[in-house]
């Protein structure tokens, strides 16, 4: 069980693209996090994240908290994605999980997000999946997976200055 229950005050749910959330910020490695959010919940090491059998993470699941954390073999295994799946976490201070498409892309427009492209996963996915979505925001590295126009998970990644290079938050 982790012991981050106390950890989390108010402000350190909003998530910042680029950056990550509250004392959690992209680039840091497993003990930094460890010392900042307990133990997680569950831990999986050196799961197959990509297409070569070399692309590995480890991932940190902080179910109780809502959201899970990746660390990239690529990148010396620093923190390299974050996802939510809480209604306590907030985006640009309205969205969040359980709210509707189109109100979620409409208030990310406003927010000055650039176009995301679209990606209907209903076929990639199991007959029970049906109805997913994911809508990814380039510009902030954000991806939003909706379930039957349901905003189901936040993901997001750190800023890159080209291809190759991340830029990790200061």
């Amino acid at each position: 069980m982790a012991n981050n229950a106390q950890t989390l005050k108010d402000a350190d749910y909003k998530i910042i693209p680029g950056f990550g959330f509250g004392k959690v910020k992209f680039g840091i490695k497993k003990d930094e996090l460890l010392k900042i959010m307990g133990q997680p919940d569950e831990i999986e090491e050196d799961a197959n994240y990509g297409d070569a059998p070399d692309d590995k993470v480890t991932v940190f699941y902080y179910d109780q908290d809502g959201f899970s954390v990746s660390f990239d073999k690529d990148a010396k295994y620093r923190l390299t994605e974050m996802s939510f799946d809480s209604d306590a976490f907030v985006l640009e201070d309205k969205v969040r999980v359980g709210m509707g498409k189109d109100e979620v892309l409409d208030i990310l427009k406003k927010a000055g997000y650039d176009e995301p492209s679209e990606e209907d996963l209903s076929e990639d996915l199991s007959p029970e999946n049906e109805g997913t979505e994911a809508y990814t925001y380039d510009d902030k590295n954000v991806t939003l997976w909706f379930d039957h126009e349901v905003l189901g998970t936040i993901q997001t990644g750190p800023f890159w200055l080209d291809s190759d290079t991340i830029k990790w938050p200061e």
